[in-house]
Parts: C-alpha cells; sequence; structure tokens
C-alpha cells in the first residue's frame, strides 16, 4: 500500500499528470509527493493508473471507516439520548416520591395534632364535669359550720 497522504491537491496533480503526460509524471511525483515512494522513468502509464486505483481503493476505505464512525458517533449519541430521558424520569420518580412522603408526613402530624386538641377538649370536658359533680369535702364543710 502506498502512503496515506491523500489531499484534494495532490491527488487531483496525480490524476492530472498520469492522463497529460505519464513522463512528467514521474519527476513531479518525486519532487511533490515523497509518500508515493520513489518513481523512475521506468514507469508507464499502466504503473501510473495502478497507482491511482491505490488511491481510489485508500479513499474508499477512507470514507467506508469515516462512515463507521459516523454510525458509532451516532449510536452513541443515540444512547446518551437514552440515558439523559432515563435519568430525567428517575429524577421526576424521585420528586414525587419525596413529595409523597412529605404529604403523608404532614398528613400524620395533622392527624397527631387533631387527636391532641381532642384528647385536650375531652380532659377539659372531663374536668369540668368532675367539678361541678363532685360534693365538697365533709371536713370543710363541718369547719365552715363550726366556727
Amino acid at each position: 500500500m502506498i502512503g496515506t497522504r491523500t489531499d484534494k491537491n495532490s491527488v487531483s496533480e496525480l490524476i492530472f499528470m498520469c492522463y497529460v503526460s505519464p513522463r512528467a509524471f514521474t519527476g513531479a511525483v518525486e519532487s511533490a509527493d515523497e509518500g508515493i515512494g520513489s518513481m523512475s522513468p521506468e514507469h508507464s502509464g499502466e504503473d501510473c493508473r495502478a497507482e491511482l486505483a491505490e488511491l481510489r481503493r485508500e479513499a474508499v476505505e477512507l470514507r467506508l471507516q469515516l462512515d463507521r464512525e459516523r454510525r458509532h458517533r451516532i449510536s452513541l449519541e443515540e444512547h446518551v439520548a437514552i440515558l439523559q430521558q432515563q435519568q430525567q424520569q428517575y429524577q421526576q420518580e424521585q420528586e414525587q416520591h419525596q413529595q409523597e412522603q412529605q404529604h403523608h408526613l404532614q398528613q400524620q402530624q395533622l392527624q397527631q395534632q387533631q387527636q391532641q386538641q381532642q384528647l385536650q377538649q375531652q380532659l377539659q370536658q372531663q374536668q369540668v364535669v368532675y367539678t361541678s359533680t363532685t360534693p365538697p369535702r365533709k371536713f370543710e364543710h363541718e369547719r365552715y359550720v363550726r366556727a
């Protein structure tokens, strides 16, 4: 395989030189692109076409590799989007669960406060009933009467 230098200008020059003047090709390529290798004056138009075919194969391979990498990148981006969506959904569920727990805790506290208020009211009612229905103590009554 020849060098991987496939920049547009060098490929265009190579194609032009091969079809216009195969003899000019050998000298120009040696001075313009050392990555292709040493070219001797014995190279013919057929050698030039072989080199062009090799360059085309390299370009096709590079395009295929680029397409594979592009598909892989797209796949990774889709995977990241799915993970972000799952994370967002999980966070929403956690927030909802936390709100439900807070609501449940508030309900329990409210019920406890109501029960305490009911117990206090019942206790006050019992005290009122107890003080109004209990007769004065005997010894206190007798002491007031004797004096």
